[in-house]
């Protein structure tokens, strides 16, 4: 079940960027689990007030990184970028599905594909 939250997440967050868009802010509280037909979770991602096109829209310049953990400081008021995205999926994987590591499937393809951290069929690389 938490590597098809995963699974979920990720490819959302791969066709934003396919199509040119980040997020900006994909934590915890924007992310939504619901119990589907059959029992299933399925995450919804909320909150798009910091997404837009990718290189035109940039975080507050008054960020509050105790919310946003996987940032650099110099991050307030710069670009939002689509490895910002990544990280921040990364980041609620491990710290709030517990998941202690990747499969190639899910996260560990966008992470080969966008940050080059992935070197075997199992992402034992990230």
């Amino acid at each position: 079940a938490k590597f098809h939250i995963i699974e979920v997440l990720t490819a959302a967050a791969d066709a934003l960027h396919k199509a040119g868009f980040v997020h900006g802010d994909l934590r915890e509280p924007n992310i939504l689990l619901c119990r589907g037909d059959g029992g299933r979770i399925r995450p919804f991602i909320v909150d798009f007030d910091l997404a837009g096109k990718e290189s035109e829209v940039t975080y507050p310049v008054d960020l509050n990184f105790c919310a946003f953990l996987w940032l650099p400081e110099e991050a307030a008021g710069g670009p939002i970028e689509r490895k910002h995205d990544l990280e921040a999926l990364e980041f609620y994987a491990k710290d709030y599905l517990d998941v202690k590591r990747w499969q190639c499937e899910c996260f560990g393809a966008l992470k080969k594909r966008d940050r080059g951290l992935c070197e075997d069929a199992r992402c034992g690389g990230v």
